[in-house]
């Protein structure tokens, strides 16, 4: 069986902006996302538009096989092996948001020569002496992310998960006569997994449309880790049938984790049952059929 998942989405959330899913519900619909001049206000949307693509990629596989051997008649063998591994990546290519301040006061507009512009109310550009003429103002043109701050960075982080399952079982029946039925079982299941991890960072991208680590010149960091556990058991139970009347059965198990300190890893577990199936008893044939 294979797997392969792969999530992509504007890596914006790390700004100075809140979620834009966040934003996009809190303002109206009509706040405007540009200004007369076409430049891109500070919003969800311009922040989308101007952000990298990230990734989640989850590619998962699992190997099963098994056999079953009967060596004699009523004795089985069977064996089983599962092997899985997950592997999980995912990349945050970061960039720089630069768009029309709304948030604080606008500042002086003047034109290309630093003289100062004025219009009137239809938003035409007139001379300062001409009747209702009024001082232009306009948004400040701001870069949200400092150089090296976030997300003005490439990071990486990459996990791998691997599973080693094992399951052996043997079952022998043996037939008394008139003294009823033996049933053996006995059998051993191991589970193990191992977990490794790491990720990097590096911050100052050169190329904000082309985030690399080979692409960036600042502080540099990463870390990583690995884990593992595993369960082992052992288990036996044994089956008593008399003329399908009176059934005994007694379990035990041998187990073993490495989740517990020493003195706690191993513990047996029996059990025990009876039954009695009172509808095959002979002064029980008037209720067989119903």
């Amino acid at each position: 069986m294979f797997s392969k998942r792969n999530k992509r989405y504007a890596y914006a959330t790390n700004s100075t902006t809140a979620d834009p899913w966040l934003y996009l519900y809190r303002w109206a619909p009509t706040y405007p996302m540009a200004t007369e001049d076409g430049d891109p206000i500070r919003s969800p949307a311009s922040e989308i538009a101007q952000a990298n693509t990230a990734f989640q990629e989850t590619n998962y596989t699992s190997l099963s096989g098994g056999l079953e051997i009967t060596p004699v008649t009523k004795w089985k063998i069977n064996l089983d092996y599962t092997f899985a591994n997950q592997e999980y990546i995912t990349k945050r290519p970061g960039t720089r948001f630069t768009m029309r301040d709304s948030w604080v006061a606008p500042v002086v507009k003047n034109d290309a020569a630093g003289n100062r512009i004025y219009m009137n109310d239809n938003g035409d550009v007139v001379s300062s002496t001409d009747p209702g003429a009024m001082a232009a103002w306009q948004l400040n043109m701001y870069t949200y992310t400092s150089v090296g701050g976030n997300p003005d960075h490439v990071y990486r982080y990459v996990k791998n998960d691997k599973w080693n399952t094992v399951n052996l079982k043997s079952t022998y029946e043996t037939d008394l006569g008139d003294f009823g039925k033996l049933n053996y079982l006995v059998g051993m299941n191991r589970v193990s997994w191992e977990n490794a991890y790491n990720w990097s960072q590096t911050t100052q991208l050169v190329d904000y449309e082309n985030p690399q680590f080979d692409l960036a010149y600042g502080t540099q960091t990463g870390s990583g880790g690995e884990y593992w556990e595993s369960q082992l058991g052992f288990f036996g139970r044994l089956n008593y049938n008399y003329k399908e009347k009176y059934l005994l059965e007694a379990n035990l198990r041998y187990d073993g984790t490495s989740k517990f300190p020493t003195d706690l890893k191993w513990r047996y577990f029996p059990s025990f049952s009876a039954g009695w199936r009172v509808n095959e008893e002979s002064w029980m044939d008037w209720s067989k059929s119903i």
